[in-house]
């Protein structure tokens, strides 16, 4: 599995770190996409370097002759995707938008978290989100939230997880 990390900081009114917010997204079928892209990528190249050159024109103007009706298709398709791609975006943002006005609403440490939690599993639709806090006086981070597909006895290892800090 290959995963994108994103860690926020989370502070109290004094300005102490009380935890952290981590974000994790697997990012291994778009790796192999890429790297499946570029193979073909490179295929291509190689089949076009190995034409002659009346064979590439040949290629390109057959390319070039899509009927019209074919080439309109396409657009509109790229035109309707484009648009259900913005109407998720600004249900996104305003989802966020309301989330962040409750986060202001409350001065309530867990429940600014248990709020985040749930937005990053059910507004960004992440399969998992666990937020890990470190108290003063641990030498370990704990789970404070998490939330998402966890079998009962992934939840109960989830809740007795301590992590180590490194200084």
């Amino acid at each position: 599995i290959v995963c994108d990390w994103y860690n926020t900081l989370l502070f109290d009114q004094e300005n102490q770190v009380i935890g952290v917010l981590s974000l994790v997204q697997d990012v291994t079928a778009s790796q192999r996409y890429e790297a499946a892209l570029g193979r073909a990528a490179d295929d291509l190249e190689r089949l076009a370097s190995a034409l002659g050159e009346s064979e590439q024109k040949s290629l390109l103007l057959g390319a070039a002759a899509l009927c019209e009706s074919e080439q309109r298709s396409l657009l509109l398709g790229e035109l309707y995707a484009a648009q259900e791609k913005l109407d998720a975006q600004v249900q996104l943002y305003r989802s966020l938008h309301q989330t962040g006005q409750r986060f202001y609403e409350t001065r309530d440490i867990p429940m600014v978290l248990g709020m985040a939690v749930h937005f990053v599993v059910y507004a960004l639709q992440f399969e998992r989100c666990v937020i890990l806090e470190k108290q003063a006086e641990e030498d370990h981070y704990r789970v404070h939230s998490f939330e998402g597909y966890f079998t009962d006895e992934q939840a109960q290892r989830i809740e007795t997880t301590k992590i180590a800090v490194h200084q």
